[in-house]
């Protein structure tokens, strides 16, 4: 079985071919469309078996890839088969509505944030360590690196500041979060939204949401990832319209009975409870 599957658009393949040949050179087994697909073969039902055989899904994002239909639905057929996917960002790029529910909450990669050796350590490290391969070398002035937390595609790494008060355990949030909270979100330029929700114990949000636009309707589901990230996800409305509502706001403070952090778009987000 491949271990590897890379989706990815053409147009990056100077990219991918220096990322495939250092995947492989590390000691593991990639699965590329363009040398695995015999002749013979029916090119969709290929990609299909080798997606449902894989053991991860590597998404190279850029803008290229991101309009990329067939990378689109490459995803959604990994997702719906409960594959393993690791987004890899090679250019900054904005993220389709198509792709949030299925990137929300994951680990990903970043070559434009992070030196190409960062990288790929990072990407190493998801992969996990594959038996009799030879590990990379450190030079010994190199401070041991943590891994990178979770993070949700769009969000900008150096935003996210050291938290200056520890942040409690995933338990702990769940059981501070349920209740009414008064949300602000806020950029340099100043309040840019506020928000009152309401997170009920059984994992449903519902809320209003006030934005310079108007006021929307929100409702979905909340939940804590183990990097003490809460992610939103559900659908906006203002009666006449529905879009996807997809939020994760990194946790960095906590105070009684308030929460601030950097959401996914950047923004700082600061939780007041009222009830």
């Amino acid at each position: 079985m491949s271990q590897i599957f890379i989706s990815y658009s053409r147009m990056d393949r100077e990219f991918v071919d220096e990322l495939i040949g250092q995947v492989e050179n590390h000691g593991f087994d990639v699965w590329v469309d363009r040398k695995d697909i015999g002749g013979g073969k029916e090119w969709r039902a290929a990609i299909s078996q080798a997606i449902s055989e894989c053991s991860f899904f590597m998404l190279v994002l850029s803008p290229n890839s991101v309009d990329s239909r067939k990378v689109t639905q490459e995803v959604s057929l990994a997702d719906e088969q409960g594959r393993k996917i690791i987004p890899i960002r090679y250019q900054q790029c904005d993220i389709p509505h198509e792709l949030n529910l299925q990137l929300a909450g994951l680990q990903w990669i970043d070559f434009v944030e992070n030196s190409h050796e960062e990288a790929m350590d990072q990407l190493f490290r998801a992969l996990g360590e594959k038996a009799g391969s030879k590990p990379r070398q450190r030079p010994a002035s190199a401070p041991s690196k943590q891994p990178a937390p979770a993070q949700f595609p769009g969000m900008n790494p150096a935003s996210q500041a050291a938290t200056p008060f520890q942040v409690p355990a995933a338990a702990s949030l769940a059981q501070i979060l349920p209740g009414t909270w008064q949300v602000q979100i806020m950029t340099p330029l100043g309040i840019m939204g506020t928000m009152t929700v309401e997170l009920n114990p059984a994992g449903v949000f519902q809320g209003q949401l006030m934005k310079p636009t108007g006021m929307t309707a929100v409702q979905g589901q909340w939940q804590i990832t183990p990097m003490n990230q809460i992610v939103m996800q559900g659908q906006e409305t203002n009666g006449f319209m529905f879009l996807p509502y997809v939020v994760m706001i990194q946790i960095q403070q906590v105070l009684p009975n308030q929460l601030s952090g950097t959401s996914n778009a950047g923004e700082q987000v600061v939780w007041q409870k009222l009830q």
